[in-house]
């Protein structure tokens, strides 16, 4: 110990100055935030990055407040409000999720409408024999003939009389008949294969249509002035059915014409009144031609079924028949037959009120009135039978293509995991 004791003060002050090295050391920040043991190169870089993402705020502050809406269903919208508007990038991840909630929902949305237009694809018969399909097809629509028949939905042309008696209506051959509703009538030959998708299209229209105004229900009050008792409840009856989109403008504007003034001249009579004029929905380029001297909009067909394409965003979503449906009827008849078609199967295709007139007649020739509970008054309704299958498809392209986007983020992730491993390690 005595001869340690020379060297006591300089083991003391070894000690304390390996101290001071230990509380130094441990005490030291981090050297990859200041940067001053990572080279000068390394913090010229990070500066240089740091001043550029400054710049790039400034940029953005001169943009002031982000001009109207962006449509969070429109990816292409988002990504230029997040780099041309946004000055933090957290709000980035919330929009996102914000335009993948939109994507979603719409996807669903179009698969939704997708499966209700499914009954406007069935086929009448899974075969090409002309005769084989046309029995089917005929089976299908004397079925639907005599259904609306029976429960008084039609306005028949007249049938012969034999001895006080009218036969009955023809629902198999008769053209006259089968035509009050759109359905075909084979003229001699049977209709060609290439034709069975037209034909089977408009059916399917018709059911639809048909299935509507079945659901029209309204109570028709009698007239207490009338000397007989009232039916109580008296249907609206269709008198005819036009398709649009398929005939030349020409031909379909003369037939329209042609028989709207023969309607209104009947309606009217000596002293007729101006019709009523109640808009549907507004749906621009689709509007139906009304009253005698009104032109005719020939929709440009987009297949074989003799739909046609839809104005707007619509285009790209659904295509649709369209036809013109003249209805006689008391006027609480025709009202509720309407409502009924703007209301549609809330589970089945959609159907598109696009516009709706009634007339009824002012002033009656003495007498005119007498022992009728409710007169009829005559109306045109024009309706979109849309089919969302586009839609569909286009969901199915959609989920199909954020799932390859997703992967291919996936996949990038995992890249670029190992190289920033490696660079701390290097670190």
């Amino acid at each position: 110990m005595s001869k340690l004791k020379p060297y006591l003060f300089w083991v003391v002050i070894g000690a304390v100055v390996l101290v001071e090295v230990v509380v130094f050391v441990l005490a030291l920040p981090d050297v990859d935030v200041i940067g001053s043991l990572n080279g000068a190169r390394e913090t010229k870089n990070t500066l240089d990055k740091d001043y550029k993402q400054l710049e790039e705020l400034a940029v953005r502050a001169k943009e002031g407040i982000p001009p109207g809406q962006f449509d969070a269903e429109q990816p292409a919208e988002i990504d230029n409000l997040v780099k041309k508007y946004l000055i933090t990038p957290a709000w980035k991840p919330v929009l996102e999720r914000q335009v993948e909630d939109y994507r979603k929902t719409s996807a669903a949305i179009q698969r939704y409408l997708a499966q209700r237009s499914k009954p406007l694809l069935r086929h009448v018969a899974d075969t090409e024999d002309k005769l084989e399909w046309y029995t089917a097809y005929q089976k299908e629509t004397v079925e639907l003939l005599r259904t609306l028949h029976a429960e008084r939905r039609l306005q028949l042309p007249e049938v012969p009389v034999a001895e006080g008696v009218a036969a009955e209506p023809d629902f198999t051959d008769d053209a006259r008949m089968r035509e009050v509703i759109g359905l075909y009538t084979k003229p001699g030959d049977f209709p060609d294969p290439k034709e069975h998708p037209l034909i089977t299209g408009r059916l399917r229209a018709v059911e639809q249509i048909a299935a509507a105004l079945r659901r029209a229900k309204a109570q028709v009050v009698v007239n207490p002035v009338a000397a007989v008792g009232g039916e109580g409840l008296r249907p609206a009856r269709v008198s005819a059915l036009r398709w649009e989109g398929m005939e030349a403008a020409k031909a379909a504007a003369a037939a329209l014409a042609a028989k709207a003034a023969a309607a209104a001249a009947a309606a009217a009579g000596p002293a007729g009144g101006p019709g009523m004029m109640i808009p549907g929905m507004n749906f621009p380029g689709m509007e139906a031609p009304m009253g005698p001297t009104a032109a005719v909009t020939v929709a440009k067909p987009v297949s074989d079924r003799g739909d046609v394409e839809m104005p707007g965003q619509l285009a790209g979503l659904a295509t649709g028949w369209r036809a013109v449906i003249d209805l006689v009827g008391p006027l609480p008849s025709v009202m509720a037959a309407e409502a009924a078609l703007e209301h549609g199967d809330p589970q089945g295709p959609v159907l598109v009120v696009t516009a709706f007139e009634i007339k009824r007649k002012e002033s009656f020739r003495q007498a005119e009135r007498k022992d009728v509970a409710a007169e009829d008054i005559r109306a045109q309704v024009a309706v979109l039978v849309l089919d969302f299958t586009k839609a569909g498809e286009l969901a199915v392209g959609a989920e199909k293509k954020a799932q390859e986007d997703a992967a291919a983020a996936a996949a990038a992730a995992a890249a670029e995991r190992p190289k920033s491993k490696s660079k701390k390690a290097k670190d």
